[in-house]
């Protein structure tokens, strides 16, 4: 999964050689009333949506999936456990995607 519209995107890439595990999310941002999960483009827009929302004092929880084959289900169970509220950001049409995926999980 790659997009175009990303090449020109500019972050502090490490010198010395670095590993991110397959299959392994991240928590980009740490968070107590939301969680919001997303991967790929998109999430520049949960994490600029994340830091508006602080403003007015809503404190969200960002979990960046990295890699949805396979899917990290337990820090999105647990982040959810924490904040009760679970909001998945991506951009594809609902019939068989990652968000009805994890909403269909009975454990979330």
């Amino acid at each position: 999964m790659e997009s175009e519209q990303m090449y020109g995107d500019k972050m502090m890439i490490p010198e010395e050689e670095y590993v991110i595990p397959i299959g392994v999310t991240d928590i980009k941002r740490i968070g107590k009333d939301l969680t919001l999960v997303s991967f790929g483009k998109i999430l520049k827009v949960a994490l600029s949506s994340a830091s508006l929302l602080s403003k007015e004092g809503i404190d969200i929880e960002v979990i960046d999936l990295r890699t949805i084959r396979p899917l990290d289900y337990e820090p999105i169970v647990k982040s959810v456990k924490k904040t009760n509220r679970l909001v998945i950001l991506e951009e594809s049409c609902p019939f068989a995607s990652i968000a009805s995926e994890i909403a269909s999980k009975n454990n979330i």
